[in-house]
């Protein structure tokens, strides 16, 4: 008896084509970019030097060209083109270059005979999945690779109620595909598909047979085989409707023609040869597109007949280029003469001729600020090292002078080790160095090694100094908080016995720390042996190097503020450092007044005086000088040195 089975399950690969299926949701992938753009008249005016009254060429200050973007001419075009990615099929006629993933399922049947040999048919239809690449260059063409697997067909025979004989023929094919778009109204596109390529035809028999031999009990067989490339082709007939944000719904249809084998396959069935397929394809892709977009210009901005940036119809002075005011009545006009160009008007400048700082003092009001050769902010009137930036102190004779970081008692830039405290040498690149340790980031370098007794853990009392200095660092340094003593050895004697004396070492040293004061839930003693060498034991000054004790910071806070420092707080005075200068009695002086009509400074009513020109292409700009203030900023404090240099091994 003869049964129809539905066709048989998809293979493995549905799953991993699933995953290259459209996700709705992706962002659109959007570059945008300059495009040729319709020119934008810009030109350039100089702005004359405006008049007074008495027909005299006044300074006004103002930037002697200034931009302008003016409306297009009558009949110009008044849009501009940019490039911009835009989902599949959504581009346009100025669509171009573009790419996409499609994935899909369908359907395929058989309508040709399969060979002689193949039992007969239970079943031609069958599922296909695959995916599918396609670059566009223009809009009309593109061209991609893809995969496909399909369930060519099933046939069974069945012997009798018990024995039967089931093949499943399956296609696995590499298409290059070439796509022509003759229809496109976006966001549907019309297309025609040409591709061929390389395909592998398997099968699967499974055998069930009654065996005599055996008593008449049923035996099962399974055997597969598969062939090697053959060639097949297709022709579809498609459309694409794009989605959001890139994705899109395609579907297809045509015939497929494959040129496959008809012999036996791996001696388990013979193969489907020549096959003829109708089918049909349908799933989601995810694409996009480079396109053209028009972008309108903006309006014509209002008009400003001067170019000083006030529109005609707030200017007072709509021909002369000048400064905003909050009176209208000189909104737009030229700003009063400063001569020295440095914002201070001439009628409030002590000093017209030499650019200044305000000052609120009206004698010293646009004058040069006191002189500062090194620049930190102490004037050389009081800094006692004129020629080399330094600190503010209290004290006249280190006033202005580079501090002293370590506390060492040599200032810093005559210290060789500014962030380590140390002792006097003749040699500069040694003078406020230490002189047995150096501690860095990671490290305490002794610069001598601890003595041992030859094979002992027994320290010799050579190294009771060196040891006086590691305690003293550590003391001084709090902000170490855990330290690892490494003991090594060199490869002479068994490696147990090594192990075990550089252990035996490394107590010893932490014993003698602690004895000196040193906490000892600050270190730890780990010995290595000879596992760690730093140098070649081939010689003695190898394994000399090697025979060693270490400190390893292993743990280390956030250093706290030096004590000692100064107040960083210049002497009252002067907006830039001054020397302290004695109260002014009103009697004996005058001061700056408060009525705007008792002494020419600058008023707060702006009918009343002069107003200081508040745009910086009025006038030249000022030297640049600290604003005068109750307090004067502190300095900033000396950057910390580099990290001293490891000693040579």
């Amino acid at each position: 008896m003869r049964r129809i089975v539905k066709s048989r399950r998809l293979s493995s690969s549905i799953c991993a084509s699933i995953l290259c299926l459209a996700v709705p949701g992706l962002a659109t992938a959007q570059e945008t970019a300059p495009a040729s753009e319709q020119a934008v008249t810009v030109t350039k005016v100089a702005s004359a030097a405006p008049l007074t009254a008495a027909g005299a060429s006044v300074t006004t200050g103002v930037a002697p060209a200034l931009e302008a973007q003016t409306p297009p001419a009558p009949g110009a075009d008044t849009v501009q083109w940019e490039d911009s990615w835009e989902p599949w099929n959504t581009g346009g006629e100025e669509a171009g270059l573009g790419f996409a993933f499609f994935g899909h399922l369908g359907l395929s049947h058989r309508f040709n005979d399969p060979p002689e040999a193949v039992s007969e048919i239970n079943s031609r239809t069958g599922l296909r999945v695959g995916i599918t690449g396609i670059f566009r260059p223009i809009r009309w063409f593109g061209f991609g690779v893809g995969y496909e697997h399909a369930d060519l067909e099933r046939d069974r025979t069945d012997v009798d109620e018990v024995s039967f004989d089931n093949t499943y023929r399956d296609l696995n094919t590499l298409w290059v595909d070439a796509r022509v778009y003759p229809l496109r109204f976006d966001p549907f596109a019309l297309y025609v598909s040409i591709a061929g390529g390389p395909s592998w035809q398997s099968l699967d028999t499974d055998k069930v047979l009654i065996d005599e031999s055996a008593g008449g009990q049923a035996v099962g067989t399974r055997c597969s085989g598969s062939d090697s490339a053959a060639f097949g082709m297709k022709g579809a007939v498609g459309a694409e409707l794009a989605l959001q944000s890139g994705a899109l719904f395609w579907a297809e249809t045509g015939p497929d023609y494959m040129l496959l084998t008809d012999e036996t396959l791996d001696g388990c069935d013979v193969g489907a040869g020549d096959a003829a397929i109708f089918g049909f394809r349908a799933g989601f892709a995810v694409g996009f597109e480079k396109t053209r977009l028009k972008k309108e210009l903006p309006p014509a901005p209002p008009k400003d007949q001067d170019l000083d940036t006030i529109l005609d119809v707030d200017d007072a002075c709509p021909a002369v280029a000048g400064l905003p005011n909050a009176d209208k009545a000189k909104n737009g006009c030229p700003p009063p003469v400063d001569t020295d160009g440095d914002g201070i008007f001439d009628e409030l400048d002590a000093c017209k001729d030499v650019p200044g700082i305000a000052n609120v003092d009206p004698a010293k009001n646009g004058c040069p600020p006191p002189k500062d050769t090194d620049g930190d902010t102490v004037i050389d009137d009081i800094d006692a090292c004129k020629e080399i930036p330094g600190l503010v102190t209290t004290d006249p004779a280190t006033n202005g002078c580079p501090g002293d970081s370590d506390g060492d008692g040599f200032r810093d830039d005559q210290d060789a080790c500014p962030q380590e405290k140390g002792v006097d040498d003749a040699d500069p690149s040694k003078r406020g160095c230490p002189k047995l340790v150096r501690v860095t980031a990671t490290e305490i370098i002794i610069l001598e090694q601890v003595q041992f007794d030859t094979g002992k853990a027994t320290i010799k009392p050579a190294s009771d100094a060196l040891l006086d200095s590691v305690a003293a660092v550590l003391k001084e340094h709090p902000e170490i908080r855990k330290v690892e003593i490494q003991g090594h050895t060199d490869n002479k004697g068994s490696k147990p016995l090594n192990k075990t004396l550089s252990q035996n070492r490394a107590n010893s040293v932490q014993k003698a720390l602690e004895k000196r004061g040193v906490e000892s839930a600050r270190l730890t003693a780990k010995g290595y042996g000879q596992d760690v060498p730093v140098a070649d034991n081939k010689d003695e000054e190898g394994r000399a190097k090697n025979r060693r004790v270490q400190f390893l910071v292993t743990e280390k806070a956030p250093p706290a503020p030096k004590n000692g420092a100064l107040p960083l707080v210049p002497p009252a005075g002067d907006p830039v450092s001054t020397p302290p200068t004695p109260a002014v009695d009103p009697k004996a002086a005058p001061v700056a007044p408060t009525d705007p009509k008792a002494a020419p400074v600058a008023p707060t009513d702006p009918k009343a005086a002069p107003v200081a020109p508040t745009d910086p292409k009025a006038a030249p700009p000022a030297p640049k000088a600290p604003a005068p203030a109750p307090k004067s900023p502190a300095p900033k404090a000396p950057a910390p040195a580099p990290k001293a240099p490891a000693p040579k091994k």
